[in-house]
Order: structure tokens, then C-alpha cells, then sequence
């Protein structure tokens, strides 16, 4: 689906922090069609219809933009979320703080996750979507979920064309040992 994908890590210094970079394909959006019902996308995100500004279509996902007012009373519903014939539904809006440029939130209980609680393949979407509005190319996102969510820096000039660079401080939730032997 997304071709050869390339991560490295960097080291801050000054904070010593080891964040994740990674190379991904830039996913472009277009116009949702007629498919998507404002009225019960919104009901199924638990806001009022007024509150989409815009819906897109990305490769595998839909594209919500909301009032940056309606981001934080999100109340998703499921069940009907899964409904919709995408991978997933990434909900974001323009940020009301100085720290970060747009937040977002990413449902997919169609695919077993009913949040997922950072997802860089969907900020592949809401970068080059954002770019222009924000007239930025390097864009600071904060993903929420009710467990932990996380912050990404979006480069869209690093990577090269039609690229996305992602970084962000990764987060070690499973350790394991492989044994070669029965």
C-alpha cells in the first residue's frame, strides 16, 4: 500500500529525548461525494452538523474537519462509525493554543480500534490538507485520545515531493523476547 517506508531516530540533546522520524507517502484528499450525510457523520461523532466544516476523502480514510470549538465534545459512536466503508475516521481541527498548529483524533472500529491514540498514517493526509490553509510546511499536530494521545511534527518540505516526514516521540508499549528454539 505505501511502498518502502524509512524510520530513523534522533536524539534532542538539550532534552535527550529519542524521537521517531519517519518517511511516508503523502496522502492526497478530495471531495467525499455524496455519500457521506453531514447529518449522520455528525450524529455518529456526537456534535452538531454545524460543526463540520469540511469532509474529505483520503485514500483509505475520511477526512473530518470540525470548529476547533466542537473538537473537545467529541462523543463517538461506534457502532456507526464502523459503518462507513474506510479504514478509518480522522476527525481534526485548528488548534486554539500557541503549542500546536491543529489537533486531531482517529476512530477506526470498523478495523478493531475503536481509537487509536496516534496515527501517523492519517497525519499523512492532514498535513498536505493543513499546508495550505495554514500557509506552513512544517505543521505541530497533538492527537488526543481519553488514554494518551501524542504530538507529530509534519514536514512536507524534508521528505521531497510528495512525501510526508513524521516526528515524534515514540512510546514502548510491549516488550517482548523471541525464542529461536521450541
Amino acid at each position: 500500500l505505501s511502498g518502502v517506508l524509512v524510520c530513523r531516530f534522533e536524539v534532542q540533546t538539550e532534552t535527550h529525548k529519542v524521537l521517531v522520524l519517519m518517511d511516508f507517502p503523502e496522502q492526497p484528499t478530495e471531495p467525499a461525494g455524496s455519500t457521506v450525510v453531514t447529518n449522520e457523520l455528525a450524529s455518529a461523532l456526537g456534535i452538531q452538523p454545524n460543526a463540520i466544516v469540511d469532509v474529505k476523502r483520503a485514500t483509505t480514510d475520511l477526512l473530518v474537519r470540525v470548529t476547533p470549538e466542537a473538537f473537545p465534545t467529541l462523543k463517538p459512536d461506534f457502532v456507526r462509525l464502523a459503518k462507513y466503508d474506510v479504514r478509518g475516521v480522522g476527525v481534526t481541527a485548528e488548534a486554539l493554543t500557541d503549542t500546536v498548529d491543529i489537533q486531531s483524533r482517529f476512530f477506526a472500529p470498523r478495523g478493531g480500534v475503536n481509537e487509536d491514540p496516534v496515527t501517523g498514517s492519517a497525519h499523512c493526509a492532514f498535513g498536505p490538507y493543513w499546508a495550505p490553509m495554514l500557509k506552513k510546511t512544517t505543521i505541530k499536530a497533538q492527537q488526543f485520545t481519553p488514554i494518551r494521545g501524542g504530538y507529530i511534527t509534519l514536514d512536507l518540505v524534508v521528505a521531497g515531493p510528495g512525501r510526508v516526514l513524521l516526528k515524534g516521540e515514540g512510546i514502548v508499549v510491549l516488550r517482548g523476547q523471541l525464542s529461536s528454539s521450541p
